[in-house]
């Protein structure tokens, strides 16, 4: 079986390739996140919630962690910790799965450049940047889900000002039961793959009828490129 898959940045860092585990538990957590809401949705359009191990209150409960975790630009609903949980959401399938193609792409290339923790800080830094700028940039109604798209394009700000001339490389795995290898096909620059994350976006809210959140993603390029800047310049000199 052939599987596209990201291949990482290339010129490759230098150093030992390493497991990104951070990276992995925020994609599988997006993703969980996700089709737990889908369920619950089915289920109550159905007027029948499923039994067996994803019983009622789990549903109910998920779906009270989705209402208290979107962010919100009304007073009366906001909360600080949503500053930091909404990556987590998102209004369907396609702005859900563009989010987690583009945390696939460039989520685990940036933790093996920084390390699972310096990762880690990144993110906690990055996501209430974003949602900052996303509430204070936002003009009536209510406040569209940025979905995690917004963050993989922070990350690919980063990437871009922490190595200017690397790129993203793309490719095909030979899979039976495990892999068996890979053949490497194309590499984009940053910038374009960062360009065709926020392209698809706004196309999906244009042909949903749906407000789109652009200002959100200036911030996100804005706020990766310090971030990238600033990783680039404490970075230890190569002896």
């Amino acid at each position: 079986m052939l599987i596209p898959l990201p291949l990482g940045l290339e010129p490759p860092s230098p150093g030992p390739r390493v497991w990104p585990w951070a990276s992995t538990v925020l994609i599988v957590v997006i993703s969980v996140m996700f089709l737990s809401e889908r369920t619950l949705a089915a289920a109550l359009t159905r007027h029948q919630l499923p039994a067996g191990i994803v019983g009622e209150h789990m549903l109910r409960l998920l779906a009270d962690v989705g209402s208290a975790g979107r962010l919100y630009a009304d007073p009366a609903l906001f909360a600080p910790w949503q500053l930091w949980s909404w990556p987590l959401f998102h209004a369907g399938w396609w702005q859900a799965g563009a989010g987690v193609l583009a945390l696939l792409m460039i989520a685990p290339a940036v933790e093996r450049e920084l390390s699972a923790l310096a990762f880690i800080a990144v993110l906690l830094v990055l996501t209430p940047l974003i949602g900052l700028g996303a509430l204070l940039t936002h003009v009536g109604g209510p406040l569209p889900d940025l979905g995690a798209s917004a963050l993989a394009v922070a990350l690919l700000a980063l990437a871009f000002a922490a190595r200017p001339r690397a790129q993203l490389a793309f490719g095909v795995g030979y899979y039976a039961l495990v892999q068996f290898g890979w053949r490497r096909i194309a590499a984009l620059p940053l910038p374009g793959v960062a360009a065709l994350v926020i392209a698809q976006d706004g196309l999906r809210a244009l042909l949903a009828h749906q407000s789109w959140p652009a200002p959100a993603f200036a911030v996100a390029l804005g706020a990766g490129m310090a971030a990238g800047f600033l990783a680039s310049a404490t970075r230890p000199s190569p002896r």
